[in-house]
């Protein structure tokens, strides 16, 4: 495992426990360029501006992305998939049928602790699971599928509720909303959840 300084690591876990607040990321990037990482501090200073943060040929952003990304991203555990840097963080899939609840705590020891999580969830039980999980401090993204396999499962208004009563929807950025949802799921993400955490319809599996 990589070393990552105590000091660092305490502003890591600032970030996690206010992921929407641009504070704690800039005060990390200011730790950083104290400590030699400049390029690492101006490419989360430049993803927290809007006005700069428009990846592209021969953009700043995507330079740094592309020379340090993998570099800050290390160390990424089996199970997760690249995603994006969002607000300077690597940001990764993860598919959480693929992971057992038994697995959950190990899973955070492995992987980077700059690290956020994007994950997947197309029924109520797999919800259930997560609303408990340790790893939900690190989910900066759910988005919620609709499963056309056999059996068809589904989110449903009570896994939303569960969801909305969870301690730890306050670090959560932000929930995505599949088009396919039933009407009742969709209308209980806008009654229970847009108060807590943002959300954003999609047009997903």
């Amino acid at each position: 495992m990589k070393y990552f300084h105590p000091e660092e690591l305490a502003l890591l876990a600032a970030i996690h426990a206010a992921p929407r607040e641009d504070t704690p990321r800039l005060v990390y990037a200011d730790w950083l360029q104290e400590h030699g990482q400049e390029e690492y501090a101006e490419f989360i200073r430049l993803s927290l501006n809007p006005a700069q943060n428009k990846p592209g040929p021969g953009c700043r952003i995507t330079e740094l992305s592309n020379a340090f990304g993998q570099k800050w991203s290390s160390p990424k555990p089996r199970g997760l998939h690249w995603g994006c840097y969002r607000r300077g963080l690597p940001t990764l899939y993860l598919e959480p049928s693929h992971v057992s609840p038994e697995r959950h705590a190990g899973l955070t020891s492995k992987m980077s602790p700059r690290i956020r999580l994007i994950l997947n969830l197309h029924d109520d039980d797999l919800l259930a699971e997560w609303c408990t999980s340790p790893l939900m401090t690190r989910v900066s993204i759910i988005q919620f599928n609709h499963d056309f396999g056999a059996g068809v499962r589904e989110i449903t208004a009570a896994g939303i509720e569960r969801l909305a009563a969870a301690k730890s929807i306050a670090r959560i950025e932000m929930v995505r909303m599949c088009s396919r949802l039933t009407e009742f799921a969709k209308n209980a993400c806008y009654e229970m959840l847009k108060p807590l955490v943002p959300i954003e319809p999609y047009g997903g599996p």
